[in-house]
């Protein structure tokens, strides 16, 4: 745990690992694999917090996400105490999604997606869908809510976007990704005028689905 720890010190303590113009994916994550362990945050939340930024910000060089977070915030200098945290989701085919944190929020935060094949980074787009169940633009690669991945080999994800803090209401979104595009292939949504008071309204699977993907 010591010689961990001290490589974490020494990795938080220096610039980049990786220049803009050399960024590699592989290399990134042979040194992200540190990140992955909870005995890391266990033993030094602050170092590992640290850590997670800066290889974050060097993610950031090859894909864009922070840009497309304060796209979404409207804010071109927004950031705050949990922007860059990072938590990582396998999928099929060696492939690797990094979902990056914007900001945390009082009850659900904002995340982006950033998809490791390879030897790149891609920034995943994707549109929203509403309670109405139109499409919403995808004017950046930015969801707010909890995802739940379906891991080893399984291309989805759905997000569930609470329209208040108790839930109750809002939409689950379930998106297939194929290669670096991501669409929605259902959604269902529950209006916060309806009436919730049971277990079952509470759980988005059992609301009405307003949309399906072609």
């Amino acid at each position: 745990m010591i010689k961990t720890l001290t490589l974490l010190i020494i990795v938080a303590g220096i610039t980049p690992v990786f220049a803009q113009d050399d960024f590699a994916a592989n290399a990134w994550m042979n040194v992200a694999e540190i990140l992955w362990a909870d005995s890391i945050w266990l033993a030094d939340y602050d170092v590992a917090n640290a850590i997670s930024r800066e290889l974050a910000w060097e993610l950031n060089e090859a894909s864009g996400w922070l840009e497309a977070c304060r796209e979404w915030w409207e804010d071109p200098s927004f950031e705050d105490d949990e922007t860059g945290m990072m938590s990582r989701h396998l999928l099929g085919n060696d492939r690797v999604l990094i979902e990056v944190t914007c900001s945390f929020g009082a009850y659900q935060g904002n995340f982006a997606l950033v998809l490791i094949a390879g030897n790149e980074a891609v920034l995943l787009r994707y549109p929203d869908v509403g309670v109405d169940g139109e499409l919403l633009p995808s004017h950046a690669a930015i969801h707010s809510g909890d995802a739940n991945f379906e891991e080893g080999g399984r291309d989805t994800f759905s997000v569930y976007e609470r329209g208040r803090g108790i839930g109750g209401c809002g939409t689950y979104v379930t998106y297939q990704i194929d290669d670096t595009a991501v669409e929605p292939v259902q959604a269902q949504a529950q209006d916060c005028d309806a009436q919730c008071e049971n277990e079952e309204c509470l759980d988005p699977r059992t609301w009405p689905i307003v949309y399906t993907g072609k």
